[in-house]
């Protein structure tokens, strides 16, 4: 049974203590939404094999992802500065909402459908 989604948003703080900031320096810092670790990067092979492109998303757009993973590591130790615990997964299998993806590409092929037509019934 799947568990509950539980945001992964950091507060201001959680953000600068991720970041290694005690006192940030004066003046604005981007500082990051979500934790460094939670990040997902797909290459261009990984690209390829699920049939999509950067192309095909905007920066800032949300989608659902659903995935396999199999435990590739697991680690714990005590520290002067405290406990750390982490927790390393490797995909294996992914998938990802790609309804917008699927109908974009349909409705390409259906205009080159009807543009090869047309080049077809240009060369008669």
């Amino acid at each position: 049974m799947a568990q509950k989604m539980v945001s992964l948003k950091m507060t201001p703080k959680e953000a600068k203590t991720d970041m290694g900031i005690g006192n940030p320096p004066s003046g604005k810092m981007d500082l990051p939404k979500y934790p460094y670790d939670t990040k997902v990067r797909l290459g261009t092979e990984t690209l390829a094999k699920l049939g999509i492109s950067p192309a095909d998303f905007k920066v800032g757009e949300v989608m659902e992802i659903t995935a396999r993973v199999e435990v590739a590591e697991t680690s714990m130790s005590e520290r002067q500065s405290g406990e750390r615990n982490s927790l390393e997964l490797q995909i294996t299998d992914i998938a990802l909402d790609a309804g917008k993806i699927k109908k974009a590409k349909a409705a390409d092929k259906h205009l080159n459908a009807i543009g090869e037509g047309a080049s077809e019934a240009d060369e008669e």
